[in-house]
């Protein structure tokens, strides 16, 4: 049945003119873009391949597709990812706003890094091909064992298959069939393949991976914006609970006597070198707080004075 249903999508000639169909709705619509109405009626080959679009799209609609059309109607969901457009505006989705700006930011490495992967294990597929197809084509060798190796191994597809099983899935199984089968020399196959590449050149590939995906996704002027907020806003929170706790007499400023007060305390005084407070400044009359006036006030906590 699904052979039939896609026969005709096997025939050359069907193809050839899907795509000769394509090229001309291609430049149909984009002069139609370009040009305005009288210009339209005027070309006297703007209806002919009009005729010629409207004949591909029945050509195309009445075959019979390999899936059912309705699942077509899915796609459709692609339009809820414009919604992400309005998580940088929402002030609870700054983590999820992150995680997909990292995901779109590892796109190009992920391409490089499934080019660099599947071209070393093709080449690998290729050498391992052919020794194992010695073993394949002996009539001596047990023919139970023969379609055990042929199903991992008998063909460069299948081949490249299991080395991406012994990379990044269960490699016990898959090197067992060579140990047992084949010849116990290709132990050594299977150890150097997992120091190489599952332990070298995967772990390389995802650290570089990451590391691209982290530093783009840290440039991005959004996510910097809301970081700096972020900190502002653990600023101001700290330095309110310190003012509150200094504000001995509650006139909402401190002097220098209640900031000296509060200072003495050698567990604030490391907490303010922490937050990047001079506190040696900080404490002396003389250089600081004639700068404020013999006293701070809520532009203090506000991180506006220094």
């Amino acid at each position: 049945m699904l052979a039939a249903r896609c026969h005709f999508w096997c025939d050359p000639w069907n193809i050839m003119d899907l795509c000769l169909g394509s090229a001309v709705w291609y430049t149909c619509s984009d002069d139609f873009v370009a040009t305005d109405i009288d210009q339209r009626l005027k070309d006297v080959g703007y209806p002919l391949r009009f005729v010629v679009v409207a004949w591909a799209v029945d050509t195309a609609t009445s075959a019979s597709l390999p899936v059912d059309p309705m699942l077509l109607r899915l796609l459709r969901l692609i339009k809820l990812f414009r919604l992400l457009r309005l998580i940088r505006k929402v002030k609870g989705f700054d983590s999820l706003y992150i995680m997909v700006t990292s995901i779109k930011a590892s796109f190009s490495a992920l391409l490089w890094s499934t080019v660099l992967l599947f071209a070393v294990l093709a080449t690998i597929a290729l050498v391992l091909t052919t020794l194992v197809d010695v073993y394949l084509n002996n009539d001596s060798n047990p023919l139970e064992g023969r379609l055990r190796v042929f199903e991992y191994y008998g063909t460069f597809t299948r081949c490249s298959l299991t080395l991406l099983e012994l990379t990044l899935a269960n490699w016990v199984p898959a090197s067992r069939v060579l140990t047992e089968d084949v010849s116990e020399f290709y132990t050594i196959f299977v150890l150097t393949f997992q120091a190489s590449m599952g332990f070298s050149v995967v772990k390389v590939i995802m650290g570089v991976f990451l590391q691209n995906t982290f530093s783009v996704a840290a440039n991005d002027d959004v996510i910097m914006m809301n970081s700096k907020d972020r900190a502002l806003q653990t600023h101001k929170l700290k330095m309110s609970i310190l003012f509150s706790a200094a504000d001995i007499n509650g006139d909402g400023r401190l002097d220098s006597e209640e900031f000296a007060d509060i200072l003495a305390d050698p567990m604030v005084s490391r907490w303010l070198s922490a937050m990047g407070f001079d506190t040696s400044i900080m404490g002396s009359e003389d250089t600081w707080w004639s700068d404020h006036r013999g006293a701070l006030g809520v532009p203090f906590c506000d991180g506006k004075s220094t």
